[in-house]
């Protein structure tokens, strides 16, 4: 099983991807570490971008990242892939391609009333599973631009929405796995 998780910045994809590893003994494949490393070592198809640069970075991982999965899918190997890098188009058609049974994509997404009224909370939360150096708190307007972005995109390209409207809900969700599929965590762990 190949997972692709999407979501905007702060919304809990990493702390989700680890959970999911430790539930299922999936690897993980973290893209924001993929595209940091690359940008960091200097490799010319990377020089010149910063970690900001979401769109041109998805554009040139994207065929890594694809090949990964397609090699993770032959070998029979369950993987999560997780990271803003991600396309959206891209990442659901491959997925759609492999089937229900090989494939999933799903996005963490805020509900504007979460992020209006737990904005303190999901800043507070924002280094929970990795330490962010020299990053400030995003900017409310950026966080409810970012996620009504992220859920159309996910919802015009077939993927599953793992909204998150209360504290509990992410608790539930993201925490616990509870309302999340049951045959794809059967999957990923086998």
């Amino acid at each position: 099983m190949i997972l692709f998780l999407q979501g905007a910045s702060h919304a809990g994809k990493t702390t989700f991807a680890k959970h999911l590893a430790r539930l299922t003994g999936a690897s993980v494949v973290s893209l924001d570490l993929l595209k940091m490393g690359l940008i960091k070592s200097g490799n010319t198809d990377f020089s010149g971008l910063t970690p900001e640069d979401d769109e041109a970075i998805a554009e040139r991982l994207w065929p890594i990242v694809r090949e990964m999965a397609r090699v993770a899918d032959e070998n029979g190997q369950s993987l999560i892939i997780e990271g803003v890098s991600l396309p959206v188009v891209e990442a659901g058609r491959f997925a759609h391609g492999l089937g229900k049974s090989r494939a999933a994509a799903f996005a963490i997404v805020f509900s504007e009333k979460y992020i209006r009224n737990h904005y303190e909370l999901i800043c507070q939360k924002a280094s929970a599973s990795e330490r962010r150096v020299h990053q400030d708190p995003p900017a409310l307007i950026d966080l409810l631009s970012d996620h009504a972005s992220i859920r159309s995109d996910a919802i015009n390209n077939g993927w599953t929405l793992l909204e998150i409207d209360s504290p509990d809900v992410w608790e539930r969700k993201i925490g616990r796995q509870q309302d999340f599929p049951a045959e794809i965590l059967k999957a990923l762990a086998a």
